[in-house]
């Protein structure tokens, strides 16, 4: 769809065009507020919808019906009267009078644009896999892998396994199976344990979306795909280059040949933006991750700021697209445009639907709970893949006193490289406090600083 260069000013600034910004950015367009959506792909639609636009519907069908989903929101957004900036990053923002200031870094030149209100849809990203080999040339993430796959049809054509837990394993194995790639294998590191944990909410869980489609997955995954479970450990080999992958599963180490290994355990906000815009933000035990502090509008700790969809918990597309209508909705009664019954009785059928779309996380956050050993790496494991720190750099950090991230930061340059803690924030989180005998929140937040590359 055509991108217009943003306005000086605006009423609201929505950063995010995956689907909670795509819904909150048209109806606030809807409700009469100038709205400017920032996004630094290319295309709206964000990871869930990535390249979708550009995608015939024929390629859509391989990527599954939740996919296809997509569109609609697509449409609705190159219908209304939102200023769409995509190519563009928010580099930082800063509160002045009544409203902030946004630096922008767009493919021409920079910008800089005024906000009353922010609306932050970032969404979610992948958690970091620190294992033995993950900077290895060939080992990616199944994420960032999916990326390609959707934008352009990048796929693997070599020896490919998928590594890790979560139903978006299986998921992008199920795409990979559509497209005509042929897997080697899955290694699946989810512990029997973890089921029985889980059955508290299984009555939930298949009355929710989820389970039809996973179920559906599942099945057709493990009739096509070589399946290696139980995994307690996994290290990528090979010298500059992947050759093989090694799992130990039931105390018996097995290795397979493999030219592409693709990690992932499950995804968590992202918080690079609120963290360093500063809102509070909460550790989520359930989904062991840092996440902003927020009503159920969605509005954050500070004035004038609201989080939508992933950024604000994980929840998956749909409920990411109600949060954005219920945070525009606030924001709309936020500056008089609608008054609060109005956005109270618009609001209700999103609370609902919202209610529906979480009804099974609680089963999937318990069942696919990556096991503390993969979050912990060991000894020359590298944890910061900016800087080359290695876990047992961090631990004799810990030893010497280092009671937080930041600290880290100063000293070993942990978290101050070009990704700015993405892939490695969490894992000072838990390598510390469980070197100091503290729990995770204890040991603090690494905040992003500006500039950074958001949108």
């Amino acid at each position: 769809m055509p991108t217009t260069a943003p306005p000086a000013a605006c009423t609201v600034a929505v950063i995010g065009a995956g689907p909670a910004g795509m819904a909150a950015a048209t109806l606030l367009a809807d409700l009469g507020l100038d709205v400017v959506l920032i996004d630094r792909q290319a295309q709206p639609g964000g990871r869930i919808y990535h390249g979708i636009g550009a995608n015939s519907p024929e390629r859509r069908l391989l990527f599954g019906v939740e996919y296809a989903r997509g569109m609609p929101l697509v449409d609705a957004l190159s219908r209304s009267s939102v200023c769409y900036a995509s190519d563009t990053t928010v580099v930082s923002v800063k509160p002045v009078e009544a409203g902030f200031e946004i630096e922008l870094a767009t493919k021409e030149k920079p910008a800089t644009i005024r906000a009353r209100k922010l609306i932050l849809a970032t969404g979610a990203q992948e958690r970091p896999f620190p294992i033995p080999g993950w900077t290895l040339a060939g080992v990616t993430t199944a994420g960032a892998a999916q990326v390609l796959l959707k934008n352009g049809g990048m796929m693997p054509t070599q020896r490919t396994v998928l590594a890790g837990c979560g139903p978006f394993i299986y998921l992008f194995a199920w795409q990979l199976l559509q497209a005509g790639v042929k897997l080697t294998g899955i290694i699946d590191t989810l512990q029997r344990s973890r089921l029985f944990r889980a059955l508290p909410h299984a009555l939930r869980f298949a009355r929710s979306p989820y389970y039809k489609e996973q179920v559906n997955i599942l099945q057709d995954v493990n009739e096509s795909v070589p399946l290696f479970r139980g995994a307690t450990a996994i290290a990528a080999l090979g010298n500059e280059r992947l050759v093989s992958v090694r799992y130990v599963a039931n105390g018996t180490a097995t290795t397979v040949l493999a030219d592409q290994l693709l990690l992932h355990q499950g995804f968590v906000p992202d918080v690079l933006l609120s963290g360093a815009i500063g809102c509070d933000h909460e550790w989520d035990d359930a989904a062991i991750c840092w996440k902003p502090r927020v009503d159920r509008w969605g509005a954050s700790s500070l004035a004038d700021v609201y989080i939508a969809g992933d950024a604000a918990g994980t929840g998956g597309a749909n409920a990411a697209e109600h949060r954005g209508r219920l945070s525009a909705l606030a924001v709309a009664a936020a500056t008089g445009q609608i008054s609060p019954a109005v956005r109270n009785t618009r609001a209700a059928p999103h609370f609902a639907a919202l209610s529906r779309s979480l009804r099974g996380r609680a089963f999937n956050e318990t069942l696919f709970r990556p096991a503390e050993h993969f979050r912990k790496p060991e000894g020359a494991t590298i944890v910061c893949r900016c800087e080359g720190v290695t876990a047992q750099q961090v631990v004799a950090a810990a030893r010497r006193g280092c009671v937080g991230p930041d600290e880290l930061r100063a000293s070993l340059r942990c978290g101050a490289g070009a990704c700015q803690g993405r892939l490695c924030a969490l894992t000072i989180n838990e390598l510390i406090g469980f070197e100091r005998g503290v729990h995770p929140r204890d040991t603090g937040m690494l905040r992003a600083r500006f500039p950074i590359g958001a949108g």
